[in-house]
C-alpha cells in the first residue's frame, strides 16, 4: 500500500498542533472548508479517510509535524488515543508502548504489576517476568514495581 505524503496532507489539511485536531481544506461531497476531518473509532483512535486509504490521526499528525510516516511507532504520552495533540506524541517501541498502558482491567488489586498470590495474603510485584518479591500490602507491592519501572523505563513507565 502507497503511503500518504507530507505533500499532499499539507493540500487537503490543515492541524492544529494545540488541540490536535485536523481540518479539511478542500471542499468534497459532504466535506466543507474548515470541518472537522475524520471521526473515533471504536477502540478511541481518530480516523481521516484520505484518497480513500483510512489513517490513524496520530500517524497523520507525526507525519504533518515531521516529514515521517510512521504507520506503527507513535504513543499517546496521556494514552488517550483521541488526543492528538502534538505535545501528547513521541516516538516509542512497541514495548515502550505496552509499558505506557494503563493497567488492565481484570487487574484485582488495584495497582499496575500487582498481583495477590495464589492461596495466600500477600502481594506479589512483578516486572516484565521479573518477581520483585512478596509484600504485606497491595501498596507495598504497588512501590517495588513503581521503582523498577522508572529504572527500566524512564518516561514511558505508567503505575497507576
Amino acid at each position: 500500500m502507497k503511503s500518504i505524503t507530507q505533500e499532499r496532507l499539507f493540500e487537503l489539511l490543515d492541524y492544529n498542533e494545540f488541540s490536535g485536531f485536523f481540518t479539511w481544506k478542500v471542499a468534497r461531497p459532504k466535506i466543507h472548508i474548515g470541518m472537522k476531518a475524520g471521526s473515533v473509532s471504536k477502540e478511541g483512535y481518530v480516523r481521516i479517510t484520505i484518497d480513500r486509504v483510512r489513517y490513524m490521526g496520530h500517524t497523520l499528525a507525526w507525519l504533518f509535524k515531521t516529514g515521517e510516516y510512521i504507520p506503527r511507532g507513535i504513543d499517546h504520552r496521556n494514552t488517550v488515543r483521541s488526543h492528538n495533540a502534538w505535545s501528547n506524541l513521541r516516538k516509542a517501541s512497541p514495548s515502550q508502548q505496552m509499558m505506557n498502558a494503563n493497567r488492565r482491567s481484570d487487574n484485582a488489586s488495584g495497582f499496575k504489576g500487582v498481583y495477590l498470590k495464589n492461596g495466600s495474603s500477600r502481594f506479589a510485584a512483578q516486572i516484565k517476568k521479573i518477581h520483585l518479591g512478596y509484600f504485606n500490602t497491595p501498596k507495598e507491592a504497588a512501590a517495588a514495581y513503581a521503582i523498577a519501572a522508572n529504572a527500566e523505563f524512564g518516561e514511558f513507565a505508567r503505575v497507576a
